[in-house]
């Protein structure tokens, strides 16, 4: 739920993934004008509101997208959602560049599987 716009998302995200998934780990995605910490927290509120309380806030998205791969039992499917191929994370200062979220997880699946 990028910062700025799309404010409903985080509802409707939050919801959602609480309602469907067995572990949630939030994270940025485009936080624009606003703090991380605060959009991550109105997911997570409208996660717990569905009961579900499996959920951590992973503030750095690469951080984020290791540690639900590290910390997910196999079998199991990890969705990563949001930024998809883009190189860069659009802040309050302008865009900045990041990893593609493939290449995350080719690097992190690589050392897993290790």
């Amino acid at each position: 739920a990028t910062g700025g716009k799309g404010v409903d998302r985080r509802t409707t995200m939050g919801i959602a993934a609480g309602k469907y998934a067995d572990r949630i780990v939030i994270t940025e995605d485009d936080p624009g004008p606003e703090d991380v910490e605060d959009i991550c927290a109105e997911i997570a509120r409208n996660v717990q509101a569905q009961g579900n309380d499996s959920w951590q806030i992973v503030c750095d998205r690469a951080a984020a997208i290791e540690t639900a791969v590290r910390e997910t039992d196999r079998p199991a499917v990890v969705i990563v959602t949001g930024k998809g191929e883009e190189e860069c994370m659009l802040r309050k200062n302008g865009p900045e560049p990041c990893e593609r979220d493939g290449s995350v997880l080719k690097r992190i699946l690589a050392a897993y599987d290790a």
